[in-house]
């Protein structure tokens, strides 16, 4: 049977002899209507790989760090018959690929338009296997860690067609310590109020999840990293997939910390002044310069995912013997303008004064010697 999807026309919903097969096949909804049968393939790869390792996440447990490094690394990876897709930093574009729907956040940004991202993306993952021909095919998205089960059938019926073998890759982080990065993300783009933090904070349940990818794709072929005892989750995970050059890479330098509060406070009260909820990405650079206490969930929300949180340690503890550390679960006091985040505002803003002056100085120059000065071509804050 062809998998769902290697064909040229474009996979939308309102392609009815895709509706017909995505949903006869993946428990997608089916275009009751069409008599044409599912889609021949017209650009097959015609190259199966040897293996295929599929990172599905979950999303703040380090999946930024391995996805920027392979990335960075694909042609090196490449060199040695390991295909990372170079179309995009992640394959996100995977789970609206198979469910065709697209309100996922990340995916809802891209241009010029979701579908046409996707459709683009996954047609370049075509022509990357066909040209490359590799041993190994990598995919990273977090996204795919909670999925239905429809989508993780979609998923396997799919690298079935394409490769001999499928090992499922889950990084595992302490639940609590991940529901806190996975909670102060909604800040970044001024989605919540640094109020209303508390109610976002939701436990991942390993204990539901990691079940149903064994099912699919066998006990097996389901291995875990555990970022907690890890000391560098890309070496493990490169190791992992049989790659052991790990002199060869470099190694992502792009830091996804959280903001303090004191930062968060300072994003709230530029975005109520701006009447937007967009902040430049140099500004939130800025902000998370500002150090200080970081957040730390209130006493309800601390209660409310209690029964979770030890029911996910005792899994992770049992199923898979791995020890993600115990964290207290009592609220902390602190203070969101203490002196650590008082002392980096004043540093922070003695370096615009020190910019600012130099671009000053810069600008004097170029006209003096007659030059226009062009904004964009001075140094930056």
């Amino acid at each position: 049977m062809c998998p769902i999807g290697i064909h040229s026309e474009l996979p939308f919903r309102s392609h009815r002899r895709y509706r017909a097969y995505a949903g006869a096949n993946s428990g997608l909804p089916v275009d009751n209507d069409s008599r044409e049968g599912p889609v021949v393939p017209k650009n097959n790869p015609g190259h199966r790989v040897e293996h295929t390792i599929v990172h599905v996440g979950p999303a703040k447990t380090a999946t930024t760090y391995i996805q920027d490094t392979l990335y960075k690394n694909h042609q090196i990876l490449a060199d040695r018959g390991f295909l990372y897709p170079s179309y995009a930093r992640s394959q996100i574009y995977l789970k609206p690929y198979f469910t065709q729907r697209f309100s996922d956040i990340n995916i809802t940004r891209k241009k010029p338009d979701p579908e046409t991202y996707v459709a683009e993306a996954w047609q370049s993952l075509q022509d990357q296997l066909a040209s490359r021909r590799p041993h190994t095919l990598i995919l990273s998205a977090e996204n795919l860690a909670a999925g239905s089960e429809a989508l993780m059938r979609a998923l396997e019926r799919y690298l079935r067609e394409i490769s001999r073998t499928t090992t499922i890759v889950v990084t595992v982080r302490n639940p609590l310590d991940q529901a806190i990065s996975r909670a102060q993300e909604f800040t970044k783009g001024g989605r919540i109020s640094l109020s209303d933090l508390d109610e976002e904070l939701t436990i991942f349940d390993y204990a539901k999840t990691l079940p149903k990818w064994q099912t699919i794709f066998g006990a097996e072929n389901l291995k875990t990293i555990n970022i907690e005892k890890s000391r560098n989750v890309v070496d493990d995970f490169l190791h992992l997939i049989g790659f052991f050059d790990v002199d060869l890479i470099e190694y992502s330098t792009k830091k996804n910390s959280s903001m303090s509060l004191a930062g968060m406070t300072i994003s709230e009260i530029i975005r109520a002044e701006r009447s937007t909820q967009f902040m430049f990405s140099k500004d939130l650079k800025i902000l998370r310069r500002i150090r200080g206490p970081k957040y730390f969930p209130g006493a309800s929300a601390l209660r409310r995912v209690s029964k979770d949180y030890d029911r996910q340690i005792k899994y992770l503890k049992n199923d898979f013997n791995l020890d993600v550390g115990e964290r207290n679960l009592e609220p902390i006091e602190t203070e969101i303008f203490d002196e650590d985040a008082i002392r980096s505002i004043a540093e922070i803003f003695d370096d615009l004064l020190r910019v600012r002056r130099r671009r000053r100085l810069e600008a004097k120059a170029m006209k003096d010697a007659g030059e226009v000065p062009d904004i964009d071509t001075l140094p930056d804050a």
